[in-house]
């Protein structure tokens, strides 16, 4: 995947802090029942991947459980795998999961809610997702927080970002499998009184070749960006 040297050192410190130790497995009967309940890409003794521990957005807690690639009942965020990887019959099926999101009032998973982000399609439907492919990162992003070497936005990490009670940006990498001349989408979402709204697209139609420095980026065009000014 293509990425810029500050979204990376940004997305990647904040996903060693959420996940060190790395997922567990867990039964559907052994997860908080209010996410249990919800949780139906998997049968009721049927084993799957979560973070072990829920992250803290502002007072609430985010769980992060995974679902078959190919479970029935839920909508995957359209995404294409251009690493050449070649699946084999013995390959780990864990590794082939899309995560899903709850939202939930305290660590027991009180009043949980599945995150649902929108996903305008190429033929301008949009297209309601709450399973990836791809990690989620949470945060904060101003106009401030663009990158003045490749003019992409990235979420402000410090924790020194001014954000309304209650809300919070998620961002994630998109490959778009509807768009085979974009290369790669750098996307973020805000999220308000738990519904996600597209505020920044940013896409990209070149890769680099394979020996090009960690700290260049191809030229990206921002297409979207409704992040707010400080």
């Amino acid at each position: 995947m293509l990425r810029t040297a500050l979204i990376l050192t940004g997305l990647t410190a904040f996903s060693l802090q959420a996940f060190a130790g790395g997922p567990v497995y867990t039964y559907r009967h052994e997860l908080p029942p209010a996410i249990a309940r919800l949780h139906s890409c998997i049968g009721p003794h049927q084993r799957t991947l979560r973070d072990p521990e829920p992250w803290h957005v502002g007072k609430r807690r985010m769980f992060r459980v995974g679902c078959p690639e190919n479970a029935p009942d839920i909508n995957r965020l359209p995404h294409r795998d251009d690493t050449g990887h070649v699946r084999k019959p013995d390959d780990d099926p864990d590794h082939f999961q899309s995560m899903v999101y709850y939202l939930a009032d305290d660590a027991r998973g009180r009043h949980a809610r599945r995150l649902v982000l929108p996903y305008p399609r190429a033929d301008g439907t949009m297209l309601m997702t709450d399973a990836f492919d791809e990690e989620l990162d949470i945060g904060w992003s101003s106009r401030a927080n663009t990158s003045l070497a490749s003019g992409l936005a990235y979420l402000d990490l410090t924790g020194t970002a001014i954000q309304p009670p209650g809300e919070f940006m998620v961002a994630t990498r998109i490959v778009p499998v509807d768009r085979p001349e974009i290369k790669n989408v750098f996307a973020m979402w805000r999220v308000r009184k738990d519904k996600a709204e597209l505020i920044y697209w940013a896409e990209t139609r070149e890769t680099l070749p394979k020996d090009a420095p960690s700290h260049q980026s191809p030229p990206y065009e921002i297409v979207l960006d409704k992040r707010p000014g400080r």
